[in-house]
């Protein structure tokens, strides 16, 4: 658990100082990178763009920039 909560806060810290809201990040989504064996940092850049870009729920690519 410790482990997990490490990595969340990397990402959150990531995102944040990208210029996003740590507030709107998926938990499962980083729950699932870091399943993958995924590095925080690429969580984060994933979290900014699903931030930046309004998704459609059965789209691949995003729509327009917020």
């Amino acid at each position: 658990m410790k482990d997990h909560d490490k990595y969340f806060g990397d990402v959150c810290y990531d995102v944040w100082r990208a210029g996003g809201n740590p507030d709107r990040i998926n938990p499962d989504r980083i729950d699932a990178a870091e399943a993958d064996g995924i590095e925080a940092e690429d969580a984060a850049r994933r979290e900014l763009r699903h931030q930046r870009y309004r998704w459609q729920p059965n789209d691949e690519e995003p729509m327009e920039p917020r």
